[in-house]
């Protein structure tokens, strides 16, 4: 048995609108896993330290954000995401569910097109918020009932 990306026969419409909104909410799950594996590794490169720094200076004797910092920097992505689930029965029920998925993502990339263009952490940390926010709209869209 191989996969068939064929609808069956007798059902209205075409199956392409469902895949892709299917691969839209599968992704849901990636995108928090990514975000919150890869953080702690960026926020240990040199480049980031140096660029993000607020004047406080590591044990290592290299320019670098607080620990406080550090933590808000990591620990915001959760907070977006608590904030998000919270928001996505509302805004699906307004959108419509299709429509909140795809949006949903928008709001991720948008909030990756923040980090990417951020040379300030306050800049960076709003990103990891509106990061958040859309994987926890797309996490709660994505689990509740049926497309």
């Amino acid at each position: 048995m191989g996969l068939s990306l064929k609808k069956p026969e007798g059902v209205p419409g075409k199956s392409w609108p469902a895949i892709i909104i299917g691969l839209f909410v599968a992704f849901g799950g990636v995108l928090f896993g990514y975000d919150t594996g890869t953080i702690s590794g960026i926020i240990a490169m040199p480049y980031w330290m140096n660029l993000f720094s607020t004047g406080y200076v590591n044990p290592q004797g290299q320019h670098d954000v607080s620990p406080s910092q550090s933590a808000a920097v990591v620990s915001i992505l959760s907070a977006g995401t608590f904030f998000g689930a919270l928001t996505a029965a509302p805004f699906g029920d307004f959108m419509g569910r299709r429509l909140a998925l795809i949006a949903s993502t928008c709001v991720f990339i948008f909030g990756v097109i923040m980090q990417v263009a951020a040379t300030g952490l306050q800049l960076f940390l709003a990103g990891r918020f509106f990061a958040g926010f859309g994987v926890g709209l797309v996490s709660a869209l994505g689990t509740s009932q049926p497309l």
